[in-house]
Formats: structure tokens, sequence, C-alpha cells
């Protein structure tokens, strides 16, 4: 006889279509596929995902030269150091922005990384200008 259909739960399916022309379920998974599939061929997804790790790593080296800079420079603070600590902060909020980056385009653990990055720089400068 018939079977009662068992009905997906709501955080593994998403409802899409026409109110009208009755309604079509696509997994999570799939839909993640479908719009990296649709938005980059594999080769544009691999350069994407190696230029982002490459500019983040990058990032870090820039991040780090800047941290040795400022740490050999002592108080009262100089324009010079000032600029160093201007630099340090526009590196932060770049890498929080590569983060972010990196989080919607699925690299995840680079994102983390470029993240954790941007933390260290925050608390570095906090520690500076108290």
């Amino acid at each position: 006889m018939d079977t009662p259909l068992q009905t997906p739960t709501p955080e593994k399916r998403k409802r899409v279509g026409s109110a009208r022309g009755g309604r079509k379920e696509i997994p999570i998974e799939e839909r993640r596929v479908k719009r990296i599939v649709l938005r980059f061929t594999e080769e544009e997804y691999a350069e994407l995902k190696h230029n982002a790790s490459k500019s983040g790593r990058q990032l870090a080296v820039m991040v780090r030269s800047q941290f040795q800079d400022l740490v050999q420079l002592k108080k009262p603070w100089t324009a010079e150091q000032f600029r160093l600590c201007r630099e340090l902060a526009t590196l932060s909020s770049a890498m929080e922005a590569l983060a972010r980056q990196a989080n919607q385009e699925g690299l995840t653990s680079l994102g983390a990384e470029a993240l954790e990055a941007a933390r260290k720089v925050s608390r570095y400068l906090d520690t500076c200008i108290a």
C-alpha cells in the first residue's frame, strides 16, 4: 500500500521553485557544488585557492617584518613608529578581509589562519599603544 512520505529535516534541504509549479528540494551539499561549478571551473577554483593562500602568506610575511621593525623601536614614539602602527592596523584589517573572503570561498583553514594573524596584530598594537 501507500507509505507516508518522509519529509527531510529543514537544515538538510532547502525548498526552491515557484509557489505555483510545485517545489523541488535540493540537498545543501548539491547546492554548494552547483554554486562552485557555476562560478568557477575546476582549474579556476584551484588557481583561486592557490592565489588566496599565496596572498595570505605574503601578507603574513609583511606583518612579521613590520612587527620586527616596531619591536626594535623604543618609546617615546617617533613619526616613523606611528607610520608603522598605521601600516600594521591596515594589514590587520586587510587580513580580516582576506579571512572573510577565504571563508566565503570555502577555504576555511586559510580563513582561520588569516583571522588569527589579524587578531595577533590587533593584540600587539593594543599593547604597543597602551
